[in-house]
This record gives structure tokens, C-alpha cells and sequence, in this order.
């Protein structure tokens, strides 16, 4: 298994480390949001490639 080959474990790891780790956030649905906008721009950012 090679982790670094694998596209989504590479999102997951740069969720992680932008959104998840140390969010500081007091509900769940502003954390929530925040993956949403992570998500949505990983989204955008595909698209015009």
C-alpha cells in the first residue's frame, strides 16, 4: 500500500492539516463548514486543470 500514491489520502492529509488539526472551532457545524469550503475549493482549484 503506498499512501502518497493515492490522490484522496492526500486530500484527506491536507484536510487534516488545513481544516481538522487544531480547529479551534466550539460546534460541530462550524467545523463542518470549514471542510465544506476546503472540499469546494479542492473542487474549483480541479476543475481548471
Amino acid at each position: 500500500y503506498s499512501p502518497w500514491l493515492n490522490k484522496i489520502e492526500r486530500l484527506w492529509q491536507s484536510l487534516h492539516e488545513t481544516v481538522t488539526r487544531n480547529h479551534g472551532c466550539q460546534y460541530m457545524w462550524q467545523l463542518l463548514e470549514k471542510v465544506k469550503t476546503f472540499l469546494n475549493s479542492c473542487l474549483y482549484r480541479n476543475s481548471r486543470e
